[in-house]
């Protein structure tokens, strides 16, 4: 699914997305030497309000956590059955369902037990074209697939860690998320 970043919610994330960078990472996560820190936090900003924004169009019941100086322990949480779920987004700014693209979550982030959904998008802020995100899909942390990789972790490429791998054609479609949100009416 593509979604065109509203120019708002664009001007918003170049405006704050420093604050949200952690004052040290608590996953031991260390940006490569070709990495810029803080870089990823913009994508992650713009991935993360854009869901939130499209549950909230969709008139679900949800939560945006944005956290400074520390890291955070979920991006959003939306509520299902009248249960608050907890919900990390993850980002990439690569293309979406290209070979090898997957939900990757690094082994140093599995510690986060109160994760129970994880979001894949991928993120465009190219000049020549409308800056928009793809979000290809979501896992839930209870399924057997995402067990099964957890037990058996991946080299991450390009991230240069181990972790948990799944292909983007194994997530389910957002839009099956968003019908088992709870409505606010």
């Amino acid at each position: 699914m593509q979604f065109d970043i509203p120019r708002e919610i664009l001007d918003y994330a170049k405006l704050t997305y420093r604050h949200y960078v952690p004052n040290r990472r608590a996953s031991g996560f260390k940006e490569l030497a070709s990495q810029e820190r803080g870089s990823g936090d913009l994508s992650d900003l713009l991935a993360s309000l854009c869901v939130y924004f499209l549950f909230c169009e969709n008139k679900k019941v949800c939560k945006l956590d944005l956290t400074s100086g520390v890291g955070d322990k979920d991006d959003i949480s939306i509520r299902i059955k009248n249960i608050w779920k907890h919900v990390n987004v993850k980002t990439s700014s690569y293309a979406p369902f290209r070979d090898g693209l997957n939900l990757y979550v690094k082994k140093e982030e599995l510690p986060k037990d109160n994760i129970d959904i994880y979001i894949q998008c991928f993120v465009h802020l190219e000049e020549t074209k409308t800056p928009h995100i793809h979000i290809a899909g979501w896992m839930d942390t209870s399924d057997e697939l995402w067990n099964k990789a957890k037990e058996n972790l991946i080299f991450i490429p390009k991230a240069n860690h181990m972790g948990v791998g799944i292909k983007v054609e194994n997530l389910f479609k957002f839009d099956d998320l968003v019908s088992k949100i709870d409505s606010k009416f």
